[in-house]
């Protein structure tokens, strides 16, 4: 049984389908998304470079 099936009818209508709950803070209208160290760390990187 999900977690999804413990929900009353008003949180339901905030719980998105295309992102598990583990991975929800990772992920945009169902697409990965980079986090802001790894975005911190690729300017470093560029910056660096020139």
């Amino acid at each position: 049984m999900s977690y999804r099936d413990h929900l009353d009818h008003r949180s339901e209508l905030f719980n998105p389908t295309w992102a598990r709950r583990k991975h929800a803070k990772a992920q945009v209208n169902g697409q990965t998304q980079q986090n802001q160290s790894l975005i911190i760390l690729a300017n470093e990187m560029r910056k660096r470079q020139t």
